[in-house]
């Protein structure tokens, strides 16, 4: 793994306390240097905080981030000053090529070209594929999609163009959520770039530490702390003469992969949330409690990674929903977002077939409760009743085992690889 200021590492413990001493008490307007040169010198530090933190990693990253917002900017300020319909879907296509194309290139290209190869030769063709062997940047999936969404908005006319460089690259580069989200959009992320809060309220400060030390429990608590049962049955017990034969442990392996899948996740956007709260600005809920609260596999994908699913819905299904409502193009649609977002998870076959498998389990879901609510009301009963106590156990626990089930496609390496 390379190195890098993971949110659970020390260096960052570090990095954002000397950030947090520079960002309120030297170059804030109350600050040293801030309140001398009676500017707000924050907005300067939060971009090259944030190309510091992403250069941690990889020290060519920031360029890959640093291109796409400079695409993005200049497409939106076009689109600002285009009446010509043409013109402007010209303009969204080259961002969308633009952006994605950046995320096939880095992520899908070798899967790609190597799954076409795969496909040759079954049916008798050879093929040696030329793949790039590139590294990942990190947080490629996120910032790509996190930037599209502006030109997206823009193109609608949904979010004004902006014109202050600045904001619109922090807003782009912002380092809290830069690896692993929550995805924002422009409207409601912007006027906070361009008005921090002059001081830090006491409440603020305490729900920042506090979403922080929830995040780091849900990660190295207990996420780390699944990894070794997980190995074991999903590396360990899967490979070799001798697959496990005790399905007592891949029922236990399966549910603690699935704990991991969203704690691990949930604990990051809970130190990035706690993070940003720190420096006086809001980021959007990203998980509602899927593992705990949800009444079905539907309310469990509006509670889990919900600003994903978001954009999802927001710039695919719902344009696409548009040109048709029949229940077959809704359904195909629904499986198609789930497609994706298995893709969007990992470049493999395990996440493919999750995302398919998925959409397909909740489009199910759906179309029985369509029918036992139709079923109802020819019967003059109401459609719904009101959740028992079973349910609210019952509830949860069917949503996870689902997900559990799921989750051995990503795990097993045989099917992953």
């Amino acid at each position: 793994m390379p190195g890098g200021l993971l949110f659970n590492s020390v260096e960052y413990a570090a990095f954002l306390a000397i950030f947090l001493a520079l960002y309120w008490a030297v170059l804030g307007p109350r600050g040293a240097i801030g309140s001398a040169l009676k500017r707000d010198l924050r907005p300067h530090l939060l971009l090259v905080g944030s190309y510091v933190f992403y250069a941690s990693f990889t020290w060519w990253f920031p360029a890959i981030l640093a291109g796409i917002t400079v695409v993005q900017y200049t497409l939106g300020a076009q689109l600002a000053k285009t009446r010509s319909r043409e013109r402007r879907k010209v303009l969204l296509t080259l961002g969308v090529l633009a952006t994605i194309g950046t995320l096939v290139v880095f992520k899908y290209f070798d899967f790609f070209v190597g799954a076409v190869a795969d496909g040759l030769g079954r049916v008798g063709l050879e093929a040696n594929p030329a793949t790039l062997g590139l590294l990942v940047p990190w947080g490629v999936s996120f910032y790509t999609l996190h930037a599209l969404s502006y030109t997206i908005d823009v193109y609608r006319r949904d979010a004004e163009a902006t014109t202050d460089v600045l904001s619109f690259a922090v807003f782009v580069a912002y380092f809290p959520q830069l690896l692993a989200g929550p995805l924002t959009r422009i409207r409601p992320m912007l006027p906070q770039f361009q008005h921090l809060p002059r001081r830090l309220d006491p409440i603020r400060r305490a729900e920042g530490f506090e979403l922080i030390l929830l995040g780091l429990f849900q990660k190295v608590a207990v996420a780390d702390a699944l990894t070794p049962l997980t190995r074991t049955v999903f590396v360990d017990q899967t490979v070799g003469p001798e697959p496990a034969q005790n399905p007592v442990l891949l029922v236990i392996g399966a549910f603690a992969g699935a704990a991991q899948f969203v704690l691990d996740f949930a604990g990051y956007t809970n130190i990035a949330r706690g993070t940003s709260k720190l420096l006086g600005i809001e980021l959007p809920y990203n998980f509602r409690e899927p593992l705990t609260r949800s009444r079905n596999l539907q309310d469990y994908w509006r509670r889990h990674n919900i600003t994903l699913m978001g954009w999802f819905r927001d710039y695919v299904y719902r344009p696409l929903r548009r040109r048709s409502s029949s229940t077959v193009r809704s359904s195909l649609l629904l499986v198609f977002i789930f497609f994706l977002s298995g893709l969007w998870h990992g470049a493999n076959w395990g996440w493919v077939l999750w995302g398919i498998v998925t959409g397909v389990a909740v489009q199910t879901e759906i179309l029985v409760n369509r029918a036992r609510d139709r079923s109802r009301r020819r019967e003059g009963r109401p459609a719904r009743r009101r959740r028992s106590p079973a349910m609210r156990v019952l509830g949860p626990l069917y949503a996870s085992g689902v997900l559990a089930a799921t989750i051995v496609l990503v795990r097993a390496p045989t099917i992953a690889a």
